[in-house]
């Protein structure tokens, strides 16, 4: 470094005399590559073996939904608290998170199904919940029915249809009890599964009345005993369907009871202690009228 900086001191002492003046930066330029520090040295070698491509990155980028998978595979590897299980259907296996009762006396199961826009873990309320509903007795699933992007609004409806069908299946084989069912947000096709009288009843955490095919008959129609939790600040919904799907289920013979919390959104964010006493008072006191009965 010190032989570089002599020399430079040399080199602009030399295009500093008169005559160099007018040119010296270009002699500069034409000068400097022809010496040794800037010359390309003879024994630099180039590096033209190809890198090994990584199969599995490749197979999930072909995969239909690439992003999906590796945001699955993503949040599996971070899961602490809870069991990953991997539910086959077809081709495919999807993502679900299963957290035993923690008492040893097994009241029953809550399937735990966000809204299908989000991710499985995205409601931390949910998750709260799915973690607390088991030191009552109740071990719970979570599932989440978000498959990407690229699907007709038909064509998701069938898979997620046939992704519940799967789920209900697989955990049918080790949990028995009284079963029940949480959906949350836009998962309203599910309440005309075939599969729904597995369950006891139904937890409605704002779900999203639908305006062209009246809910609360589909609910009623499959005598579940209903659990409703509502939020006045949902986006994109009109109040008045809800007092609407109300009013019809009041009507009927089906045990129903509506909660309204202000202040709360989709998610009831920051309320997940609040949530979680609500549905486990509520999941309690019918497991207490199941074995009277």
């Amino acid at each position: 470094m010190i032989a570089f900086n002599i020399f430079l001191q040399k080199v602009h002492s030399i295009i500093s005399w008169p005559s160099f003046k007018p040119w010296g930066h270009l002699w500069l330029l034409i000068f400097l590559p022809y010496t040794p520090i800037f010359a390309k040295q003879d024994n630099q070698t180039v590096d033209s073996t190809e890198k090994p491509v990584d199969k599995t990155v490749t197979q999930v980028q072909n995969a239909p939904y690439p992003n999906h998978q590796l945001i699955q595979q993503t949040i599996a590897k971070n899961i602490k608290d809870q069991d990953v299980i991997w539910i086959t259907q077809g081709a495919k296996k999807y993502l679900s998170l299963y957290h035993q009762d923690e008492i040893g006396q097994r009241k029953g199961l809550l399937l735990i199904i966000p809204d299908n826009r989000q991710r499985i873990t995205e409601s931390e309320s949910l998750n709260r919940l799915a973690l607390d509903a088991a030191k009552s007795g109740w071990s719970t699933v979570m599932l989440s029915l978000q498959l990407g992007s690229g699907l007709s609004k038909e064509d998701a409806q069938k898979k997620q249809n046939a992704l519940f069908s799967a789920t209900i299946n697989q955990y049918s084989k080790d949990n028995s009890g009284d079963w029940y069912l949480l959906l949350q947000g836009n998962n309203t096709n599910l309440i005309k599964h075939p599969q729904l009288n597995k369950f006891k009843g139904v937890i409605l955490v704002n779900l999203l009345p639908i305006k062209k095919s009246p809910l609360s008959q589909k609910i009623i129609s499959n005598h579940l005993k209903v659990f409703e939790l509502l939020s006045q600040n949902i986006e994109d919904t009109e109040p008045f369907l809800f007092k609407q799907r109300k009013n019809r289920l009041k009507s009927s013979d089906i045990s129903y009871r509506q909660i309204i919390i202000n202040g709360a959104d989709l998610n009831f964010s920051h309320l997940g202690s609040s949530l979680t006493r609500m549905i486990t008072a509520w999941l309690n006191h019918q497991s207490k009228e199941n074995k009277s009965q």
